[in-house]
């Protein structure tokens, strides 16, 4: 059975209330795979922000949350924007965003923009509603359609037919949670949001893939852990239909949901194992157990197939090597160490294969970027 797993924010919460969060990773007796090394800083040390490449190969790393340079608040939400530049290893600034924001989401569109909706303003216990556009051509951000629902911790993901499917997140207040299983449409073409239906994932801690198909699975996590038809569903952009999924894992309240180049997909909740859900059979099978436990760490899908899942949590008996899933085996081997504060970090996958890692906490330390290579 999988115990309880706090979501992030939380998790972070605790580690600075108990004075650990700096905790330094101490090598492990196993053997790794692949490389890390260190590029270029950050302008802005970041913990919530977005990562997302764009069809010119570079990287855009947008809000987060910073330290606040008044000293009067230890977090505050960020409007700031950088880019990557694989060629040079260097961030350079761009256009900063319309709004402070912090745990939204940004979507590469099919003309090469990026949407960047809702989110954390820095404000205690609010979301927000709005949205806004990335164009590289410019640099700029600019306004678009606002949500019907404030969202933050939610899932986007673009459809076959370049529209994004924006669903889950976390509600304004407790008592939101009924409605707050309502799924929107962002239509690049106007602008505009419209509302999908409901989708038998109103939690927080949402994620979601596109399968081959074009079909999206959505899975919301669970605070407790727990499973049945309300954590995940798969919606139908050609019909419109949501039909629910009733997972064969207990779903934590930190995921990651990802198509593997096979069809399968992936679903890791920081558990000892991963769940692999097959949409032709609709079953589900377990992976092989991880070299170690991990906690809630970002994944990504790699060139040749593999999964990258990297750190979750530092505290000292949760430290772990990043883990490497081979879909081929069903197994686990352990990437290199990642430094402390990369815990939550956004991970990308570049052009050449690299991953690039970018913040994660706070400090100077947190500014560095670092290059994940098999």
């Amino acid at each position: 059975m999988r115990g309880i797993r706090l979501a992030p924010a939380r998790l972070a919460a605790l580690l600075v209330a108990a004075g650990v969060v700096g905790v330094a990773c101490a090598p492990q007796p196993v053997k790794t795979t692949g490389s890390l090394t260190s590029t270029g800083s950050m302008l802005v040390a970041r913990e919530g922000q977005s990562a997302t490449l764009l069809k010119d190969g570079r990287v855009l790393v947008a809000g987060g949350n910073g330290d606040d340079p008044t000293g009067r608040d230890p977090i505050v939400a960020d409007s700031s924007a950088e880019l990557y530049d694989p060629s040079t290893g260097t961030f350079s600034i761009t256009g900063s965003m319309t709004t402070p924001r912090s745990r939204h989401t940004a979507t590469l569109l099919n003309d090469g923009r990026v949407l960047i909706t809702g989110g954390w303003p820095g404000v205690a216990e609010q979301s927000l509603d709005s949205a806004e556009l990335y164009d590289p051509a410019t640099g700029t951000f600019s306004p678009t359609g606002r949500m019907a629902r404030p969202r933050s911790g939610q899932a986007a993901i673009l459809l076959l037919d370049g529209r994004v499917l924006v669903s889950g997140g976390n509600p304004q207040d407790a008592s939101a949670s009924p409605w707050f299983a309502v799924a929107e449409l962002f239509d690049p073409k106007t602008g505009a949001f419209s509302s999908v239906g409901p989708i038998p994932t109103n939690r927080a801690e949402n994620a979601a893939a596109r399968l081959q198909d074009g079909r999206v699975l959505t899975v919301a996590g669970h605070p407790g852990g727990g499973n049945g038809t309300d954590l995940a569903a798969l919606y139908d952009p050609n019909s419109g239909t949501v039909t629910p999924v009733k997972l064969d894992t207990e779903s934590g309240a930190s995921l990651n949901v990802l198509t593997l180049h096979d069809g399968r997909v992936l679903i890791d909740d920081g558990a000892r194992d991963v769940e692999l859900y097959d949409p032709a059979a609709g079953t589900f099978s377990s992976s092989g157990p991880k070299t170690n436990e991990a906690v809630s760490g970002p994944a990504v899908l790699l060139s040749d197939g593999k999964v990258l899942i990297g750190n979750g949590s530092c505290v000292a008996e949760f430290c772990n090597y990043p883990q490497l899933f081979d879909p081929h085996s069903n197994g686990f081997s352990a990437a290199p160490v990642m430094p402390c504060h990369t815990k939550f970090s956004t991970m990308t996958l570049l052009r050449d294969g690299r991953v690039l890692l970018t913040g994660g906490g706070y400090g100077s330390d947190a500014s560095q970027a670092y290059l994940f290579q098999e």
